[in-house]
């Protein structure tokens, strides 16, 4: 619109500067010029109501309407409510009855072929007939006419600019008929109460925010002529449409088709596609390419449970874009490739069914589906089961993934002995977890922005941490890793900020310089997390840093000869001494055979000594005492 009316207020610039060299005359309520035995109508000083054009004045033919002709200054509204245009006049300039709010009805010269920009923007009309030659409606040329009910685009126009018809909310009909080759962008844009639409076989392209949010429209029909409908990041040919139900495409349409978003359109609930198209197909509402090997795009208006049909081995990107009304995804066949997240915004979706025909599963196919808590393996499946929701294969020796909205704390069953990439992933839910002595592998970014854990374990027999297996784990703060630990991969720990204490029980691993890293608030700090490294006596290869981090000898022990040791004030405690500073849990248990642990004091070992005292000692018959790290 901008654009229109700059070219608008560009075009009557140049006219004034025209005016320079042409007299100027006035009679009764007209000014105009007179150029080559033809006037032009300039401007109305009248005193408004029901005006006629006159086809000639002073003996010369009324031949133009200049740009903003009767176009009222700014606060000053134009009287006229009706005006009646002759024969004799070919060319209407841009803005001739821009803000026009009075004018109600307007009879035009049938000789006229061109609307211009912004002619009747803004003006009261309620209906206008189109005269029988016009072959151009130019941009904003009825844009806001808020009044203006149905019109007919006659047969023989061939244009419609931007904005055309943009903003008509008395609007309910709109047929292009099939003379029109060039539809331009927002041209039928916030058409409020439009129910029907019928769009001509002339064209071949439909611009992004076209038809969009027209809330009342239902259904569309795609000419066979169409090859393109646009779309942006933000916005599409229909978006906003609320009450659309149904599209149909012709056999004109591509596969980019499938690029189309519906935002702001949550009941369209099928696309269905002409039978002729070469490329694409249809089934029950859901766009395929023709052999139905590829999900193009389900509509964002499907509901309840949806089953990916066993001939689909491809997904597009963003196929399930914010169907935020699914409950229900199943999986019939597998499924090899997919062009990125494929659920993004599926929030409704709660369970995930595979069926019998499935034998892999893409890591990351049901990212998006970020309020998942289930998943459900038919009983004949020979390489998937269930157990608790959460996904394994066959003999349950691989956690394959874990819904995303599974409960709070996990304890992963002994017998499994791999975690597949990304199984943990996105698991915003999860605070605690516990992996079993079997595990002997855990895949990358398995635990990726598992922003509730805040402690994480590696049992004994893991000889890699992979790559990104805790990317940004926001909140996860001590990381205990065990002698079998060789090797840390980039990016290991990435992101995770609040990480302040990694214990090692074995020799210095092979670590990679990421493996620590984040962002700081700080630009010009550290990108090194300001954690503390501990390992244990007579381990060997440690430095004063690993990748970056601090290393710190963890060696607290209990004094028992210094004189600490023993009964004081009726509290048993003794002196702990070792490296300053370093963190200590002290633990007590009154019977080794069925021993469990109680912490009794958690502390720095400041200036390399500490007392501890045990007040509840004379309450127990024997006491059993232990340190360990946090």
């Amino acid at each position: 619109m901008a654009l229109s009316i700059l070219m608008a207020i560009i075009k009557r610039g140049l006219m004034r500067l025209l005016l320079v060299s042409l007299p100027c005359c006035v009679q009764a309520q007209f000014t105009f010029v007179t150029n080559n035995g033809a006037i032009t109508i300039t401007g109305y000083n009248g005193s408004g109501g029901n005006i006629i054009v006159p086809s000639v004045i002073n003996g010369y033919s009324v031949k133009g309407i200049d740009h903003y002709a009767f176009s009222p200054p700014p606060g000053n509204p134009n009287p006229i409510t009706s005006v009646v245009i002759p024969d004799s006049v070919t060319n209407i300039g841009a803005s001739a009855f821009l803000d026009c709010s009075g004018l109600t009805n307007a009879v035009i010269s049938t000789n006229v072929t061109e609307l211009s920009i912004e002619v009747f923007g803004f003006s009261g009309l309620t209906s206008f007939i189109f005269p029988s030659g016009i072959t151009s409606i130019d941009g904003g040329a009825f844009d806001n006419c808020l009044s203006l009910t149905n019109v007919v685009i006659p047969n023989g126009v061939q244009y419609i600019g931007d904005y055309a018809f943009n903003d008509n909310y008395s609007m309910t009909s709109v047929t292009i008929p099939d003379s029109v080759t060039n539809l331009g962008d927002w041209s039928f844009e916030g058409c409020l109460n439009i129910t029907n639409l019928i769009i001509g076989n002339g064209i071949t392209s439909i611009a992004p925010a076209t038809f969009a949010w027209c809330p009342k429209l239902t259904t569309v029909s795609i000419p066979d002529s169409v090859t393109n409908i646009g779309t942006t990041y933000y916005y599409s040919a229909f978006s906003g449409c609320p009450a659309l139900t149904n599209i149909t495409y012709g056999s004109g349409l591509g596969i980019n088709v499938g690029n189309l978003r519906f935002s702001g359109s949550p009941n369209l609930a099928f696309i269905t596609v002409s039978s002729n198209n070469p490329v694409l197909s249809s089934r029950d509402g859901v766009l395929f390419d023709k052999s139905q090997a590829t999900l193009l795009q389900c509509p964002i208006g499907k509901t309840g449970i949806y089953t990916i049909p066993n001939t689909v081995t491809s997904i597009w990107k963003n196929a399930f874009l914010n169907c935020i009304q699914l409950t229900d995804i199943g999986v019939s066949g597998d499924i090899n490739n997919i062009g990125g997240t494929v659920f993004t915004g599926c929030s409704g979706v709660t369970n995930i069914i595979i069926y019998e025909g499935v034998s892999s599963i893409l890591s990351g196919l049901f990212y998006g589906c970020t309020n998942l808590q289930s998943f459900e393996v038919g009983s004949g499946n020979l390489f998937y089961c269930d157990f608790d929701g959460v996904l394994y294969d066959k003999s349950r020796n691989t956690l394959v993934e874990y819904p995303y909205r599974g409960a709070g704390s996990m304890t992963i069953p002994t017998g499994v002995k791999s975690i597949t990439t990304g199984a943990f992933s996105f698991c915003t839910t999860l605070t605690n977890i516990t992996l079993p002595d079997t595990l002997a592998n855990i895949g990358t970014f398995a635990f990726a922005e598992c922003y509730g854990l805040t402690s994480v374990t590696i049992p004994n027999g893991i000889s890699d941490i992979a790559d990104s297996t805790f990317n940004d784990c926001i909140n996860l703060a001590i990381a205990r890793i065990p002698a079998s630990v060789t090797n840390i991969g980039a990016d290991a720990f990435w992101g995770c900020q609040e990480l302040s204490i990694v214990i090692f029980s074995g020799n210095v691993p092979s670590v990679d310089t990421s493996a620590f890293t984040y962002i700081p608030l700080d630009p010009f700090g550290s990108g090194i997390i300001p954690a503390t490294i501990y390992y244990l006596p007579r381990t060997i290869g440690w430095n004063t840093t690993l990748a970056g981090v601090p290393t710190v000898l963890w060696n607290p022990q209990p004094q028992t000869t210094d004189g600490s040791f023993g009964v004081q004030n009726n509290q048993f405690g003794f002196n702990i001494t070792g490296t300053t500073n370093i963190l200590i849990v002290v633990e007590a248990c009154s019977n080794l055979a069925n021993a469990v642990w109680s912490p009794l004091l958690s502390c720095l070992v400041t200036n390399g000594s500490i007392y501890f005292s045990d007040s509840q000692y004379p309450n127990f018959t024997s006491r059993i005492y232990r340190i360990r790290s946090p």
